[in-house]
């Protein structure tokens, strides 16, 4: 007799990328509301620091719990208005830009599962240790990648430009 549990586990991971670190990764095992993200987004402010805090833009999709009045109230106390990119800064069915998705869970993807990991515990585990060894070097590649596929979106007057790279 093999035994199952009746839903399947899972965990969510949220990460973010700057040109010199990752900062989290900060797991959730709830579907992402408004609630959700702003615990999301205070674990992160709580890493972040004070130079970072002062310096740093926050971009985020268009996400209803992003772009929530809540949301944006607590992201823009943070980082103020001007230094974040959010609603209605990105055309819809636009690519998202950013440098998870242009490395991170990729990455994260074809390492973690390597081991074929069986609970949950593990694979957080596996993140864990796979984010922590991220060199600074291949962050600062991602970054430069980034403004490269940021201006062919430019160029390409915001139309798919997955051809161009």
């Amino acid at each position: 007799m093999h035994e199952r549990p009746l839903q399947v586990q899972k965990i969510g991971v949220w990460c973010a990328i700057s040109g010199t670190r990752i900062i989290g990764p900060i797991f959730f095992d709830r579907t992402v509301n408004t609630e959700v993200y702003m615990n999301i987004f205070e674990e992160f402010c709580a890493q972040l620091t004070e130079e970072e805090r002062q310096n740093l833009l926050f971009q985020q999709d268009g996400m209803t719990c992003h772009t929530s009045w809540l949301s944006l109230q607590q992201v823009h106390d943070v980082f103020s208005e001007e230094r974040t990119v959010s609603k209605n800064l990105w055309p819809p069915r636009s690519p998202d830009l950013t440098t998870c998705d242009c490395l991170l869970w990729g990455h994260l993807k074809s390492t973690v599962y390597e081991s074929n990991p069986h609970m949950i515990q593990e694979l957080k585990d596996n993140i864990n240790h796979t984010v922590a060894a991220i060199k600074i070097t291949m962050l600062h590649g991602v970054y430069l990648n980034m403004i490269r596929c940021a201006q062919l979106y430019i160029d390409a007057g915001g139309n798919d430009f997955h051809h161009l790279l």
